[in-house]
């Protein structure tokens, strides 16, 4: 029986100055292992969403509860603790730290899990001999193409076997080799690993590989 890992129960989020809601009485649940698809058209709150369920967002009013615990109940540092302990994230603009190596890039996530250096280079290398890519080790950001980021980025998600990944709109610069190349990666990771994904996507043939969709 699959374990229920985030439930959010009568979510409500506004922004200011004029509290404009985003999101309105949503209830969701999500069991270990899930994928969910968020659709909408641009502005209703999507990526709004996936930041508060990925803990980037704290800033809304009804229940959030992971692996049962109510996030409330939490401080900001364990908040964090859970996000890096739990989650990884495939953003659409890479967010790479541009005076990095590729290598430092996919390690980030163990250097603020306190990770050894040496230990987090060393698991970061191995990932990239896998993906067949070990030659990019000592290059940075700027120099790759857009295929190339798009792996470097599943790598560094991955890097810290996280149990659910998310994703805001992963393959919209791609085209459509490098889309498909980029979802048989993706979805190869999730059968592997057994972890859940939470993605934003506008296009609809990528929502129907998620077992999940729900419209805002």
């Amino acid at each position: 029986m699959s374990t229920s890992m985030i439930k959010l129960q009568n979510i409500y989020k506004n922004y200011p100055p004029n509290h404009v809601p985003v999101l309105s009485d949503l209830s969701l649940e999500l069991a270990q292992g899930d994928t969910l698809a968020i659709m909408g058209v641009s502005g209703r709150g999507k990526t709004t969403l996936l930041n508060l369920m990925g803990l980037l967002d704290t800033d809304y009013r009804g229940d959030y509860y992971l692996f049962s615990k109510n996030i409330k109940s939490l401080s900001e540092k364990e908040i964090a603790n859970f996000r890096n302990q739990y989650f990884g994230f495939i953003f659409q603009n890479f967010l790479f730290v541009n005076h990095l190596t590729v290598l430092d890039n996919i390690a980030l996530p163990l250097f603020y899990q306190k990770v050894a250096l040496k230990v987090a280079r060393q698991r970061a290398a191995q990932l990239l001999e896998q993906f067949e890519l070990s030659e990019l080790s000592g290059r940075y950001p700027a120099t790759l193409s857009g295929g190339q980021k798009q792996r470097v980025t599943i790598m560094r998600a991955m890097i810290h076997h996280p149990k659910l990944l998310f994703l805001d709109e992963p393959t919209s610069a791609l085209d459509e080799v490098s889309q498909n190349k980029f979802l048989e990666l993706l979805f190869e990771y999730k059968k592997e690993s057994g972890c859940g994904l939470v993605l934003v996507t506008h296009n609809s043939k990528i929502a129907q590989l998620c077992q999940h969709q729900i419209v805002i």
